[in-house]
């Protein structure tokens, strides 16, 4: 149990060159930087340093200002593409805005359209199919102008860089930004927790176990598939109506449907065919990026039960502590973070050559960081409200058409009660393609779960392969619920509540599934994790094995932002 490391003895001999890092943060250098400006440029602030990184724009610091408190602190590793964070925050931060923006005009679209102040045109559903796609771009930098701004904390432009001193007790006192900070925001990728930095700030969130903060995880590649659901949505419900129109006006149909009889079940199906030509190309697609998604997450949990902050690389040791332009000494990012965990989670009687504080550490990682963060993480596998933010407005416009229809009413009912059925009826209709939505990215997380577990991944080329052999099934089943409604409409008179059987049916599902679901991932992790309760202290890696991990990333350094 006495082992020293070679990493361990090089670490000791720099400790009496190097300062501490610090709990607190001077007043002046407390800078947070307005939501909307760390998005600018499509996310261009979060593009990975190039060669010259040491050359940082003075300006870039002139965009944060002075705060005293942070709505979030932006944790995140350099290596991952600036897009799959970008898509991360602005689902994060712009989804519900944009679905309850998206859902207000089409609720005045569609009472201006009862009361024939506007016409019933193409281009009224295009503006309502538009709402959602904008928000979701723009919606911080519309925000900043109606509303204080949201504030967080990003590293690149809240630490200034143009002043060596000041970069330096900024860096020294990135624990005083994460206490002013309400919640932790970790853009999550398959690197993250490989990362010495990254390891640092969730320690730091995480070491006041009397006063816990929120935490929120993000997959960064789980928000590239919400994102394409929610465009492959909106491209397939307007493509539908554009061809609903074409039909109405011109009165063709397709030929696999002119065999059946003249009637309201050879209407439901040849309506139910003009979803093909947009839902074909779109399934194969989402498969193919969803498995690629997937590997990443079956890997977590192997992840953090390996997990020893010994390990983990950083940007000063993978080039000799020599500042790459300059060749000035740097400071050792691994020391540092080193002494602040021993101030942590040291204890009076610790032997200084057997790192407990280290193992201490590891072991929070491995089993408080995996039943706090990660069981967090595993229900967000699929967040329920991003996954409703995203997928409905894909189906909202239509309430816009509902609106007139029901407003005129059906001509053939008599009394009032079968004309409240009959709406009821069209408000359910449409419901289901809500249900639909919701079932489709369910079962489909599932499925790609299943596929990374058992698909022969030996074989060439196997995702793109797994993802057009999956289509036609989970198409299959799409169809069945969705007829599974559609027939009842079609069977039963325009006053009865029949078509709302299927409809309730597939809503329990959804619910019970979805709760069910989102522990498979979760599980996995605490098996693991606790495995290992009784393992804290294991022979660490070589230096060298150290030293390339750190290569592998070597941007990722609060000394190199």
């Amino acid at each position: 149990l006495a082992f020293r490391s070679p990493v361990m003895e090089h670490v000791a001999r720099r400790a009496s060159s190097l300062e501490e890092l610090q709990t607190e943060v001077q007043p002046e250098l407390l800078r947070g930087v307005p939501l909307d400006v760390c998005l600018s440029g499509n996310g261009q602030h979060f593009a990975r340093p190039d060669p010259g990184m040491f050359k940082v724009d003075v300006n870039l610091y002139r965009l944060s200002r002075q705060t005293k408190r942070f709505k979030a602190f932006l944790s995140h590793d350099w290596n991952t593409s600036r897009w799959l964070k970008l898509l991360s925050l602005l689902v994060i931060y712009n989804s519900r805005a944009a679905f309850v923006s998206s859902l207000l005009v089409t609720i005045c679209v569609g009472v201006l359209q009862a009361a024939h102040l506007i016409p019933k045109v193409w281009w009224t559903t295009s503006l309502v199919f538009a709402v959602f796609p904008f928000m979701f771009c723009f919606w911080q930098r519309i925000r900043s102008f109606l509303r204080i701004p949201v504030v967080v904390f990003f590293d690149k432009l809240c630490i200034p860089q143009h002043d060596e001193e000041l970069k330096r007790n900024g860096i020294f006192g990135l624990a005083g930004f994460l206490d002013h900070a309400d919640e932790l925001t970790i853009l999550w990728s398959h690197r993250y927790f490989s990362r010495l930095w990254c390891t640092y700030e969730i320690s730091t969130f995480l070491r006041d176990s009397e006063k816990p903060k929120p935490i929120l995880v993000m997959p960064v590649k789980l928000a590239v598939v919400l994102v394409i659901f929610s465009a492959a949505m909106h491209v397939v419900m307007l493509g539908f109506s554009i061809l609903e129109e074409l039909r109405n006006s011109y009165g063709w149909e397709l030929n696999s449907v002119s065999a059946l009889p003249e009637g309201r079940m050879r209407d439901m199906f040849n309506k139910n065919e003009l979803y093909l030509p947009f839902l074909g190309p779109v399934m194969p697609l989402l498969y193919y990026i969803g498995i690629g998604m997937m590997e990443d997450l079956a890997a977590l949990p192997d992840q953090l039960s390996k997990f020893r902050v010994q390990d983990a690389g950083c940007f000063c040791c993978a080039n000799g502590h020599r500042h790459p332009d300059t060749g000035k000494e740097l400071p050792c990012d691994r020391l540092l973070i080193f002494k602040m965990l021993k101030r942590w989670y040291g204890k009076v009687g610790d032997r200084k050559e057997q790192w407990q504080h280290l193992e201490r550490f590891n072991q929070l990682v491995q089993e408080e960081l995996a039943s706090k963060v990660l069981r967090k993480m595993g229900s967000d596998m699929l967040p329920w409200n991003y996954s409703f933010y995203m997928l409905i407005p894909g189906v909202l416009p239509d309430i816009s058409a509902l609106i007139p229809e029901i407003v005129a009413g059906n001509p053939e009912l008599s009394s009032t009660s079968q004309q409240v059925i009959w709406a009821l009826r069209l408000l359910i209709k449409w419901s289901m393609h809500g249900i639909l939505c919701l079932i489709w990215i369910r079962t489909s997380m599932r499925i790609w779960l299943l596929a990374v577990r058992y698909m022969p991944h030996w074989c060439s080329n196997y995702r793109v392969r797994t993802a057009f052999l999956l289509t036609m099934p989970a198409g299959f089943g799409l169809t069945l619920v969705l007829f599974s409604h559609d027939i009842l409409m079609v069977i039963s008179p325009d006053d009865s509540i029949l078509p709302l059987i299927p409809v309730a049916f597939w809503l329990l599902l959804l619910c019970g599934f979805w709760s069910q679901s989102s522990h498979v991932l979760t599980e996995a992790i605490l098996t693991a994790s606790q495995g290992l309760r009784s393992h804290c202290i294991e022979a660490p890696q070589e230096p060298e094995q150290v030293e390339d991990a750190a290569k592998d990333d070597d941007s990722d350094s609060r000394w190199s932002v």
